[in-house]
Order: structure tokens, then sequence, then C-alpha cells
């Protein structure tokens, strides 16, 4: 089943400009816990997804850094050049965001509807774009995103968003 845009839960806020990417300072990155070295890195909010062989990183993080249920969380992507670092231009991305039940029907864990959020056509023509999101449970969300330039496709990548239980 996919749920189209609810203006309640979700609302895309595209070309997110000045955005500082702690990840390019050496000294910052490193307290982060950045690692060049791999696929995959996570430093709370921040996990990067490397494509060596599209020459693709797609820098992902989220605020705030603990979001909880209910409350809006903005995604923020920046797709760039793995050798490079410039920033690629002129793409469109969609993402899926599955809730925290979704995955457990997957696993067979829990009967649920399997709902998910899909938001489509969000142009990044900087290379630079974001949503904000509302989750409505606690628990690990996964977020899917489908990175294209002109009509083909350049990048899948996921991302987990954990939100924090209300205590």
């Amino acid at each position: 089943m996919t749920i189209g845009i609810n203006q309640l839960f979700a609302s895309p806020s595209l070309q997110i400009l000045d955005i500082a990417d702690k990840n390019t300072d050496p000294h910052v990155a490193s307290k982060t816990g950045f690692d060049n070295t791999g696929q995959y890195t996570n430093a709370n909010n921040t996990q990067d997804w490397k494509d060596t062989e599209n020459n693709v990183k797609i820098h992902f993080t989220y605020l705030p850094e603990y979001p909880l249920p209910g409350n809006t969380t903005k995604l923020i992507f920046h797709v760039q050049n793995l050798q490079t670092g410039n920033y690629l231009k002129n793409l469109v991305a969609s993402i899926t965001i599955t809730n925290n039940l979704t995955t457990a029907k997957i696993d067979g864990i829990k009967d649920t509807n399997g709902a998910f959020s899909r938001f489509t056509n969000i142009p990044a023509a900087s290379g630079i774009f974001s949503l904000n999101y509302r989750f409505l449970e606690e628990g690990t969300h996964q977020v899917i995103v489908n990175i294209r330039s002109e009509n083909f496709s350049l990048a899948l990548a996921s991302f987990s968003v954990v939100v924090q239980p209300i205590i």
C-alpha cells in the first residue's frame, strides 16, 4: 500500500542551502565517527552511503538528533561525487519510509497493515534536498532513497532513523 503525501505528517523542504556538513572538516569528522574506508558510517544522526562503482556518496542526516514520535524530523540528503566531493547536479529523488511495524510484518513478528510513505519526483538541482517527516511511532524506521539523473537510476540507498520512546 502506498500512502501519498499527507500534509499533516510530511512536507517537502526542497533545496536547503548553506547546511554545514560536519564531515567536510576532518577534525570535526573524526569526533563523530566518520570513516572514509567503509561503505556505511553512522555517528548518531549521520550516515554515509558510498557506491565506488558509480562514484556516488549520499550523506544523510536528520534533525533533531533524537526524534520523538509525533514531532517533525528533517531528513537531509547531500549527493556528492565520491572522489571529488563536488555536489551532483540536476537530480531527482524518491523517498520511501517504512514504519517500525512494517519491518516487523516483513519479519513475521507482528501483524500490521504494512503502511509506508512514499514521496516521488523531489528535485535536487544542487545535489541537496530534504523532507520534513513526522514519525508516529517509536523504533527503528528505514528511509530508502532512489536518486536519478536524467532518465536513469544513479543510486539506491537505505538509512535508519531511530525514534526515541516518549518517557
